[in-house]
């Protein structure tokens, strides 16, 4: 039972850091979002694709691809 909660911890550390790289990248681009994965859920690809921000074509590309393991 102690593997299994230390794996299960271990994964939500990780997509923990995900999010937060995710939304700190976005960040770099002048894209915020509020903190928590159910908003970075429902935020993401809204942001990713709104065509007023600064995002470039490779970094919309890539945050795209990434955001497959967020969940």
């Amino acid at each position: 039972m102690l593997v299994l909660h230390r794996m299960r911890t271990g994964f939500v550390e990780e997509r923990t850091a995900l999010v937060n790289r995710l939304r700190g990248l976005l960040a770099e681009f002048g894209v915020f979002l509020p903190q928590g994965i159910e908003l970075l859920r429902k935020h993401l690809v809204d942001r990713i694709e709104d065509g007023d921000n600064e995002l470039t074509g490779p970094a919309r590309q890539a945050l795209l691809g990434a955001m497959s393991g967020a969940g």
